[in-house]
């Protein structure tokens, strides 16, 4: 249908009333539940015609002209007909007078919800002292490392350093090699890993666990002076680089860490946080974030990636090719080299300038975000993306993202209808794949639900606001992992083995592990 309504030529095959009724049955799509409902006044043995048969007739076309009046009520093209919202209001629980579009909540809505925002992060974001803490933490294991080999150093990297660390963040370390020494003498990433195992249970770190058969060879342990986990992993440059370009993002406009730090409490609260339980990692919740922020009318901020090095304002012009900008290539787990390229000023007051021009609050951002991946973003078509390619020569949301099939076509991805989120690196690998049909329809639930409970929260307080957002859902039941249905099975049948937690575990954060990964 969207290829039709989207598409002139098509269209000009259509009556005016066909195109009509198409666009009817379009808008009685309800996201939420993924289908599509009857149209006002239908009934059963209408709807069970064929969509373009004659024998729709009237009803049709009088449910057409009802969802169009129903439109322009409510906020034309960007509302939702009232069938629809009822429908969800039934299946989900969600208050349907809170399904209006963002430009229609009024400011002292907004206000308060940016009120709440800022009050609540300030107890979710780390102290002062975080990071020095785990700087000390670092150096004493490095003392406790050096009988590994010459030229070998350990780095802070992840949620520590990038902006979007908590206090029970677990601490990301990276074993590497120097140039010169690597291109001599390269060391085994399995060996050392090992070696070092040894070495840091003998100094006193506790639960040592060495898992050298991973993607990347990674060493857990809890070091008792601070109580904290840590990850130690070795020869990850990728993780590095993901690193920097997420410290980079943070620091572009002051708006970004509070909008993710109240993201990834919502989402925790909510029980779609965990990929171990096919939902999305903290990672994919900011890449959600950033892929939203830059396609804003004026852009929160910048696709870095496809800025030159010699951008200097005065706005955020995409027009480089991207064959033209530079190329600092990166290898992963597999050897395999990405472009690793993007704009990473060491003064960041030019970007935040031009990104103040976006006036929007954060309670207007809040609610665009939750209303864009619950009822506008189309998954079944696009991919979310931060790259280049996907910003193309401007910004604003009607600038082309990735297509899906496009993404099947070069890297062999699963068609399926869900949500697909590009990695900013490694562009074959989908930070969301871990997502099932039925965790992928709860997030989208909990996104409108996150949406309405702020559109409706009557008087109160920007932090309870907030903490009703927030309320602490029960944890689900494991997903099954979903097979087609048998031949002859039941509407509801499902054939299927329980999900893997262990293997999704391993996967899921692809070579960052991702943001705030405690």
């Amino acid at each position: 249908m969207d290829e039709v309504l989207s598409n002139p030529s098509l269209q000009g095959l259509l009556s005016a009333e066909r195109r009509r009724l198409l666009q009817a049955w379009r808008d009685s799509y309800c996201p939420i539940t993924d289908r599509l409902l009857l149209l006002p006044g239908e009934d059963e043995e209408a709807a069970a015609a064929p969509r373009a048969g004659p024998t729709r007739g009237d009803k049709s076309t009088a449910a057409a002209d009802a969802i169009s009046r129903d439109l322009e009520r409510h906020g034309g093209e960007r509302g939702l007909p009232k069938h629809v919202v009822a429908h969800i209001e039934e299946t989900q629980g969600i208050p349907a007078d809170g399904l209006v579009p963002p430009d229609l909540v009024p400011e002292s809505i907004t206000d308060r919800i940016g009120e709440g925002i800022m009050k609540t992060v300030a107890d979710l974001m780390p102290g002062a002292d975080f990071g020095q803490s785990r700087l000390e933490l670092c150096t004493r294991l490095s003392g406790m490392l050096t009988a590994l080999p010459p030229g070998t150093s350990i780095q802070l990297f992840g949620s520590t350093v990038n902006g979007f660390g908590s206090s029970t963040s677990d601490v990301d370390m990276c074993l590497i090699q120097d140039a010169e020494t690597a291109r001599v003498a390269p060391w085994d990433p399995v060996e050392i890993v090992s070696q070092a195992a040894a070495m840091l249970e003998a100094g006193g770190m506790s639960e040592v666990n060495a898992r050298t058969t991973s993607r990347i060879p990674i060493l857990m342990f809890v070091d008792p002076v601070t109580g904290l986990s840590c990850d130690l992993c070795a020869s990850n440059p990728l993780a590095l680089r993901n690193t920097a370009l997420l410290r980079a993002y943070a620091q572009a406009d002051a708006r970004v860490r509070p909008l993710a730090y109240v993201l990834k409490h919502w989402a925790s609260r909510r029980q779609i946080n965990n990929p171990s339980g096919a939902t999305l990692s903290s990672y994919g919740y900011l890449l959600l974030l950033l892929h939203h922020l830059m396609r804003r009318s004026t852009p929160v901020v910048p696709c870095l990636a496809a800025l030159p090095p010699d951008w200097n304002g005065p706005e955020f012009v995409f027009d480089t090719p991207e064959s033209a900008l530079p190329s600092i290539p990166v290898p992963n787990a597999e050897k395999r080299l990405y472009n690793t390229y993007f704009y990473d000023p060491k003064d960041f007051r030019k970007i935040q300038s031009v990104a103040a021009r976006n006036r929007e609050s954060l309670g207007r951002l809040l609610l665009t975000f939750f209303w864009l991946y619950a009822f506008e973003f189309d998954s079944r078509r696009h991919v979310v993306s931060v790259r280049p390619r996907s910003v193309g020569g401007g910004a604003g949301p009607s600038v082309p993202s990735v297509l899906k099939e496009d993404k099947v076509d070069e890297n062999k991805w699963n068609p399926r209808p869900l949500l697909a989120i590009e990695d900013p690196f490694e562009h074959d690998y989908d930070v969301a794949h871990v997502l099932r049909h039925t965790t992928n329809k709860a997030i989208k639930a909990e996104m409108a639900r996150a949406y309405a409970l702020l559109v409706t929260g009557g008087d109160l307080s920007g932090v309870d606001l907030i903490a009703r957002l927030a309320e602490e859902a029960p944890e689900p039941p494991l997903p099954r992992k979903e097979y087609p249905k048998a031949e002859g099975a039941a509407e509801g049948d499902s054939v299927g083995t329980p999900f893997s937690p262990e293997l999704a575990a391993t996967s899921a954060g692809g070579a960052f592990g991702g943001v705030g990964s405690g």
